[in-house]
């Protein structure tokens, strides 16, 4: 791979690896409002009858709430192994440009 190639390839890498790390970041905010929305699910009602309907409704909630919390989990897990990949490549393409580098430099 030349220097050229290498850098175009590795500002590639650098701006993917941006990218997975904004969506874990946003994945992760969401994870938090998921949470705190099961709390407060949770806590609301604890003076109702169990056979309640409104009751009924509010663990049906409870449940999509916590399959959305598995949902992204399972995403988060996919970008970090995504992003581990890059970092991988990334970590590949920079010692071919400083190979690159050297060879350049090297007298004959």
């Amino acid at each position: 791979m030349g220097f050229i190639t290498g850098s175009i390839r590795l500002f590639y890498l650098t701006q993917l690896k941006s990218d997975l790390e904004y969506k874990l970041m946003l994945i992760n905010e969401a994870k938090l409002d998921a949470a705190r929305s099961v709390n407060e699910l949770m806590n609301v009602g604890t003076d109702l009858d169990s056979e309640s309907p409104v009751i009924k409704n509010m663990k049906a909630r409870r449940e999509k709430m916590r399959l959305i919390e598995k949902e992204f989990e399972a995403k988060e897990k996919e970008y970090v192994n995504k992003l581990k990949a890059v970092e991988q490549e990334i970590g590949q393409v920079q010692g071919l440009i400083d190979k690159d580098i050297q060879n350049s430099f090297k007298y004959k």
